[in-house]
Order: structure tokens, then C-alpha cells, then sequence
């Protein structure tokens, strides 16, 4: 099989979910009577679900078209050079992107892990009914026991009552951010308003949402305002932003 750019394109529109109709079908018995031409699709296939961001699919396409020179130039040659040549560039463009993904991930997550430390729910102090104080001495128990999902339930509720309760949101936030449901840690974050007395710390566990997510752009932007300004995350901020630079 011949790797032309026709063909690279209509590998790359099947596997993005682009051909339709008449197309599609024909492509789906093309492959189906091509099991090189499948073997080709399912490698593809495996890169592209496996890329996350941008700057890795940038990097697949190149490499695509490094794999495509390749298969070019062993094209006239014994079918079995061939082949052998295709696999080992198959299997050195996986080994490249995971490599480049695991590094990308394990750099994230190391520096989640270096700067995050939880907002500090022991100094939050509610009212005098028992069954209340009961209650929240459950939950400051779990949450400093790192029991997220427990505690999530009583937050959601209780802020529900009480949508002020800002310190409680924080709680909420961080439950959220370490049991990964980093849409609604980043919602709730940025639910915050300027004028907040909590603001600055709602904007330090949304920069660190955000590099969970790796969201560089975003994770930066409230990095350098927080450096910026004089708050008890600007040395945190300034640090975190010279490791990601």
C-alpha cells in the first residue's frame, strides 16, 4: 500500500469523524478490503485518541508525514523491506508521542503536586445548633482525612442554603479539584468576585485547576496577575510561573 497525501487525508477524516455518506461507506469497504491499509487506520487511530492538546496534534502531523516519506521511499523496494520498515516507523512515532505525553503529564502532575496544599477547612467556624456542628465535625474530619467524595454532598447542600458561605465554596472547590471534576472546581473558582475577601485564593486553586487541565495559557495568565499583586500566594505564583517557563 502506498501512502499517498490523497489517502493520508482520507485516513485523517475518517478518524476526526469528517466523511459522510457516500464517502464514508466507501471508505469503510476500502479498509475492510485493505487489511494493511486497516493496520494503517488502527495505529492512526490510537495516536489521535491519545494526543490531548494542540502542540501533540502538530506534532502527530508531522510525524504523519515523516511516516509518509518513509513509506515513499521503501515503496519500490522488496515487499517485506518494506513492511519492516513500516512497522519500526510505526512503532517509533508511538513510542515518541507516549514518551512526550508522559513527560508533559508527569510535569503537570509533579507540579500539582509540589505547590497544591488544601484550603484549610479547621479554621472555618459554624453555628451553635448541635446537630449542625455535628454534622460539619463529619465533614472536617473527612476532608482532612483527604475523603473528598464524603464531604461533597454535605458542601453542595449546605451552599445551596447559603451561597455566601465563600469559605465553604473554597471546601467545595478543592473536594471538587481532587476527586477530578475539574469543570466544577473551575465554575465554582471563578464564581468569586473581585471585591471577594477570598479572591486571591479562589484565583490560586483556579491557576492550579487549570494546570491540572493543562490549560497553559489560562494557568499563566492568573499566575503572573497573582505575582503581581500582594497577596499570600504572589511568592507561590512567582515560583510556579518561573518552573513552567
Amino acid at each position: 500500500m502506498k501512502m499517498t497525501q490523497e489517502l493520508s487525508e482520507q485516513i485523517e477524516a475518517y478518524i476526526e469523524g469528517s466523511l459522510s455518506g457516500k464517502a464514508l461507506t466507501d471508505f469503510k469497504q476500502t479498509i475492510k478490503a485493505n487489511p494493511e491499509l486497516e493496520e494503517e487506520v488502527k495505529i492512526q487511530s490510537e495516536l489521535f485518541n491519545n494526543l490531548r492538546n494542540k502542540k501533540s496534534l502538530d506534532f502527530r502531523k508531522k510525524l504523519i508525514e515523516i511516516n509518509k516519506e518513509i513509506n515513499d521511499e521503501k515503496a519500490s523496494e522488496k515487499s517485506n523491506t518494506f513492511t519492516f520498515w513500516k512497522i519500526a516507523a510505526s512503532i517509533l512515532i508511538l513510542i515518541g508521542i507516549s514518551s512526550i505525553l508522559w513527560f508533559t503529564n508527569t510535569t503537570s502532575e509533579n507540579l500539582f503536586a509540589q505547590y497544591y496544599t488544601p484550603y484549610p477547612i479547621g479554621d472555618i467556624k459554624r453555628g451553635d445548633q448541635t446537630s449542625i456542628d455535628d454534622n460539619f465535625k463529619k465533614v472536617v474530619l473527612n476532608y482532612k482525612k483527604k475523603e473528598y467524595q464524603k464531604v461533597i454532598p454535605f458542601l453542595e447542600s449546605t451552599i445551596e442554603k447559603n451561597s455566601n458561605d465563600e469559605q465553604l465554596k473554597l471546601c467545595l472547590g478543592n473536594s471538587y479539584l481532587n476527586t477530578n471534576q475539574l469543570k466544577k472546581a473551575e465554575a465554582l473558582f471563578l464564581s468569586f468576585s473581585a471585591e471577594s475577601k477570598y479572591y486571591s485564593d479562589a484565583i490560586w486553586f483556579l491557576s492550579l485547576t487549570y494546570l491540572k487541565m493543562e490549560k497553559e495559557e489560562q494557568t499563566i495568565s492568573l499566575l503572573e496577575k497573582l505575582s503581581s499583586s500582594n497577596n499570600i500566594h504572589t511568592e507561590n505564583a512567582g515560583n510556579l510561573l518561573k518552573d513552567l517557563e
